[in-house]
């Protein structure tokens, strides 16, 4: 491509680039400071079946635990989106 001239960026409104597992990273590293755990657990496909079935629109897996634990679900804080 002759004459092709790129366009420089400016680096100073450019964001770093970030992978998912460096999100996750920083996610899972706020949640600890806040005092939360992260478990892992195997369960039964019977119990996966209920579940997704007493699982509400848009919640994830540890609300819906937490919900059904404790009958109900902590009131959060609003959060600004962080990526």
């Amino acid at each position: 491509m002759a004459g092709f001239t790129p366009i420089p960026f400016q680096t100073s409104t450019v964001l770093p680039m970030t992978t998912n597992s460096e999100r996750i990273k920083r996610y899972r590293q706020r949640m600890k400071q806040k005092g939360f755990v992260n478990i892992g657990a195997m369960i039964s496909s019977e119990l996966h079946e209920l579940l997704i079935k007493e699982r509400q629109p848009f919640e994830c897996t540890g609300r819906l635990l937490e919900r059904l634990i404790l009958g109900t679900s902590s009131k959060r804080t609003k959060q600004k989106r962080i990526t």
